[in-house]
């Protein structure tokens, strides 16, 4: 299906650091990137790859088999038709990096404020992430991917712990869960789709605002929390969060992979 041209990446340039088999490979080249954030979402068809590009087929052919002779990318024949191709990611995304980022970053406005005489362990292991991910931050550097992975695992372990057969049980035990580890309150919003909104949110509350959401590491939790809950792939997308100036970090949960925005 056919869409509008995708020259959004273009116009910041965002380096993506990607990890293949051959090792880890960074890309700078805006056509490069922007057919990257297009398989990230899953396979497209070269043709589909090429619409929502806007270039010609000999540009986007040339930038495909630069990224497949890096083994960021790979291609496999289309079921419905076997002179066509489907093209698909091959590494992983871990973070990226961009000039543009940082010249708009006031470093030391923006680092949070921690009384070390409050003796509070939650507040200081907060202190110490928001301090790490700030920093980063104001090099320019997004490190979103590898948070959503890291809380794509921790939400395993919590599933174990909050599991429930009925889906408002379990809301009700993600709610206490995390208000007995300081993490915010949950409430419970809309059922279709199912959302919930968090009020002091542990992830973003000292970050500052940068009119984007950045709860990924949460994000990645309740992705794996009601994946294991429904028995098949979900996706939790914020739609609402403290760094976009919001009341709330709210998150719709959503069947399937996640899809581009």
């Amino acid at each position: 299906m056919k869409g509008k041209p995708d020259f959004a990446v273009e116009s910041s340039p965002f380096v993506r650091i990607f990890a293949s088999d051959s090792g880890i490979k960074a890309i700078d080249s805006p056509v490069k990137v922007n057919i990257l954030e297009m398989l990230k979402d899953g396979e497209l068809p070269f043709e589909e790859i090429v619409a929502r590009s806007g270039r010609a087929k000999s540009t986007v052919s040339v930038h495909l088999r630069d990224l497949s002779d890096l083994g960021i990318v790979r291609s496999k024949g289309d079921p419905c038709d076997s002179r066509k191709k489907r093209f698909f990611l091959h590494s992983s995304y871990l973070v990226g990096a961009s000039r543009i980022e940082r010249s708009r970053f006031e470093t030391e406005k923006n680092f949070p404020i921690y009384d070390p005489s409050k003796q509070d362990a939650v507040d200081f292991f907060r202190y110490i992430l928001s301090t790490l991910r700030i920093t980063l931050l104001s090099e320019g550097i997004s490190i979103d991917p590898i948070l959503y992975s890291a809380g794509y695992r921790v939400g395993k372990r919590i599933s174990e712990i909050v599991a429930e057969k009925r889906t408002p049980d379990l809301i009700d035990n993600v709610a206490g869960f995390w208000g007995s580890h300081a993490l915010g309150e949950v409430e419970f919003r809309e059922k279709n789709p199912l959302t919930l909104d968090f009020y002091d949110c542990f992830e973003c509350r000292d970050l500052p605002v940068t009119g984007k959401p950045v709860c990924s590491f949460e994000s990645g939790v309740l992705t794996s929390i009601f994946s294991d809950h429904f028995g098949s792939t979900c996706t939790a997308r914020e739609r609402k969060c403290y760094a976009m100036g919001d009341e709330c970090c709210r998150f719709e949960i959503f069947p399937g992979r996640p899809q581009a925005s």
